[in-house]
């Protein structure tokens, strides 16, 4: 039987394409499930994600979730062109409908 919701559990790995990754959930207890993140910048689109996994294993207290990732290397950039492209094309397209010069 658990008595107690408060805790606090961490782990770091080293991913090569990443470099090196900590996370850490802390729990307190709380009347209703509050789950808040502290992501890196370009992983808030995983919040959602993260939180529905939280929220299948726990009901309530509130949970606190911090990923950190240090020395990654640098990613190429990427262009997506086609999309590049299909902006060029509605972007004519409203010049023309609309009698825009430039």
């Amino acid at each position: 039987m658990i008595k107690s919701m408060t805790g606090f559990g961490g782990r770091q790995a080293k991913i090569d394409s990443w470099g090196k990754v900590s996370v850490e959930l802390r729990s307190a207890n709380h009347k209703f499930l509050e789950v808040v993140f502290h992501l890196p910048e370009g992983f808030l689109s995983l919040e959602d994600r993260i939180k529905r996994e939280v929220e299948s294993k726990i009901k309530r207290g509130r949970v606190t979730c911090a990923i950190n990732i240090v020395g990654a290397k640098g990613s190429r950039a990427y262009v997506n062109k086609e999309l590049i492209q299909a902006y060029s094309r509605l972007l004519t397209d409203v010049k023309r409908q609309f009698h825009i010069k430039d």
